[in-house]
C-alpha cells in the first residue's frame, strides 16, 4: 500500500520567514544537501527513507543546524526537507544514546527518540530474559525489539502509528533483525484475535498524557490495568517498563504477582524501573539495582529481597571517620542504601539514609555512590559557615543538601558560591535534627575491600 508523505515537525513549528540561522553554523551545504529535492511531492515516505543516502548525508552536512539547512534548502517548504532537518537536530544526541542506530544510519522521529530506551538499558533487559516469542505491546522507535531479538527467538511489537512502523522496519532492515515483526495495531485490538502464546509480554506505556508526563501506572497508554488480565490468557510473564521516578513501594502497592523489581542506572542516572510481573507469584519480592557504563557493561549490582531491605539496621556508630559516602541515586531509588552501608560498616548521618561516614574508602564499587575524604566537619550556622568560608578563602564548590530545609540554589546563592572546584560541601541533618556541614574532597584512594 502506497502511503502519502505525512509528517507532524517538532523543530518549533516556525513560519519560514521567522527561521533565522545561526551565525556560528553558517557553512555551505554539499551536494547530498539537494538529494531530498529530487523526489516529487507525492513520493512515499517508505521510498524517501529507503533510499535516501543518509549516512552521507549527514557526513557532509551534520555541522549544519536544522534551521540553516532549511533556509538554504531551494525548496523549504518540501515536507523531505523538514524530515532532513530533524535528522541533523537528533543525530548530536543519539550517537550517545543509540550509538548502533546511529553507526547504522537509522532513522529517527523526535518523539520515537525521546520514549525510547537507552541501548545500554536496553541491552541489560535481553540479558536478564529470553525465551521463545516475546510480544512487545508498545513498540515505539523499537530500540528493545532490537535487543530482545537477540535473547528471543521471534519479536512481534506492536504500534498503531503506521508512519512510524514504516520507518521501524526500514532501521531493523538495517541493523540486519530480521526476527522482529512489527504490526500497525494496538494492544487491544492485537489482544482480541490472538491465539498465540508467548514466552514474555513487555510494556513500556506511553506516560505523556494531556501533554504532561505521568509516573502512575493508571495514567499509561496501553493501560496495564485494563489489560492485566486479558496478558495472562498468553503468558505467564510480564515486563513493566516504569518511569524513573516512580517510588517502589507505590508498585508493592497497586501491582499483583510482582516476582522481582530492576532499577536500572545508567552513569549514575536512574533510568527505568522494571517490574517482573509473573502470574501467581506470591513470595516475597527480590529488589535490585543494576549500575551500567553508557556501553551496557555492568559495573555493579546489588540485590535483596523486600523484607531484608525493609529491615531495620543496627549500626554502629563510628569514633573516627575519615570519609563520607554519598548514595547514588539508584542505590536510593531502590532502597538499598541502607543494605549497602550495613554490608560495608557505613553510619549513616540520620535514619533516612543517603549520607553515611566511614572508617574505611570502598570507591571501588562503581556505582553504589561517591566517596569523599572528610576535611572538616561542623554544626550549621550562618554565621559560622560564612566565617568557615572567608577563613578558608572558599568562593566556589560543589553542593549537595538533603533533609536539610535550605536548598542548594538557596545555599549558592545565600553565602555567594559558585560551581566547580575541588571542594564539596555536603550540608543534612542528623537524628536529633541537628543541622551539619561536611566540606570534603573527592577520594584519590581506592581499596577494594574484597580483596
Amino acid at each position: 500500500m502506497i502511503i502519502p508523505f505525512k509528517f507532524k515537525w517538532n523543530l518549533g513549528q516556525l513560519p519560514l520567514q521567522e527561521l533565522r540561522p545561526n551565525k556560528a553554523n553558517n557553512a555551505k551545504p554539499n551536494n547530498t544537501f539537494f538529494m531530498a529535492q529530487d523526489f516529487n511531492k507525492v513520493q512515499t515516505i517508505s521510498d524517501f527513507i529507503s533510499t535516501f543516502d543518509l549516512q552521507t548525508f549527514l557526513s557532509e552536512n551534520g555541522q549544519l543546524s536544522p534551521e540553516t539547512f532549511l533556509l538554504q534548502c531551494k525548496d523549504n517548504t518540501k515536507e523531505q526537507n523538514w524530515y532532513l532537518a530533524e535528522q541533523l537536530k537528533l543525530y548530536p544526541k543519539a550517537k550517545y544514546k543509540l550509538p548502533n542506530f546511529t553507526n547504522a544510519s537509522c532513522w529517527f522521529t523526535a518523539k520515537s527518540y525521546e520514549q525510547c530506551s537507552s541501548e545500554a538499558s536496553a541491552k541489560l533487559k535481553s540479558s536478564l530474559f529470553n525465551g521463545g516469542k516475546l510480544l512487545d505491546l508498545s513498540g515505539g522507535l523499537g530500540v528493545d525489539d532490537v535487543y530482545f531479538s537477540e535473547s528471543f527467538k521471534e519479536v512481534i511489537s506492536l504500534d498503531p502509528d503506521e508512519n512510524l512502523n514504516i520507518l521501524t522496519k526500514i532501521n531493523f532492515k538495517k541493523l540486519q533483525k530480521l526476527n522482529i515483526k512489527r504490526l500497525t495495531e494496538t494492544a487491544e485490538s492485537f489482544l482480541e484475535t490472538n491465539n498465540l502464546r508467548f514466552s514474555l509480554i513487555y510494556l513500556d506505556a506511553d506516560r505523556r498524557t494531556s501533554n504532561q508526563k505521568s509516573k502512575l501506572l493508571e495514567t499509561g497508554s496501553p493501560d496495564f490495568f485494563t489489560l492485566e488480565e486479558k496478558l495472562y490468557e498468553f503468558t505467564d510473564d510480564i515486563l513493566l517498563k516504569l518511569s524513573p521516578l516512580i517510588d517502589i513501594d507505590y508498585c508493592l502497592e497497586n501491582l499483583r504477582f510482582i516476582k522481582q523489581i530492576i532499577v536500572v542506572s545508567v552513569d549514575f542516572e536512574v533510568k527505568e524501573v522494571l517490574c517482573h510481573i509473573s502470574k501467581n507469584y506470591q513470595n516475597d519480592v527480590a529488589i535490585s539495582n543494576y549500575f551500567l557504563n553508557k556501553n551496557g557493561e555492568i559495573e555493579g549490582k546489588i540485590e535483596s529481597n523486600n523484607l531484608d531491605r525493609k529491615t531495620k539496621f543496627e549500626f554502629t556508630k563510628l569514633i573516627d571517620s575519615n570519609y563520607f559516602f554519598e548514595a547514588s541515586p539508584g542505590l536510593i531509588k531502590s532502597g538499598l542504601d541502607k543494605l549497602y552501608a550495613y554490608q560495608k560498616n557505613l553510619y549513616p548521618i540520620n535514619q533516612n539514609g543517603f549520607y553515611f561516614i566511614s572508617e574505611s574508602n570502598h570507591s571501588s564499587d562503581i556505582g553504589f555512590g561517591r566517596y569523599f575524604e572528610i576535611i572538616s566537619k561542623s554544626q550549621f550556622s550562618k554565621s559560622q559557615f560564612k566565617e568557615y568560608l572567608k577563613k578558608n578563602n572558599i568562593n566556589q564548590a560543589n553542593i549537595s543538601a538533603r533533609d536539610f530545609g535550605i536548598s542548594v540554589d538557596e545555599i549558592k546563592k545565600m553565602f555567594l558560591i559558585k560551581d566547580g572546584s575541588d571542594d564539596y560541601f555536603f550540608f543534612g541533618r542528623d537524628a536529633d535534627k541537628t543541622k551539619w556541614f561536611f566540606h570534603t574532597r573527592k577520594s584519590q584512594i581506592s581499596i577494594n575491600p574484597d580483596k
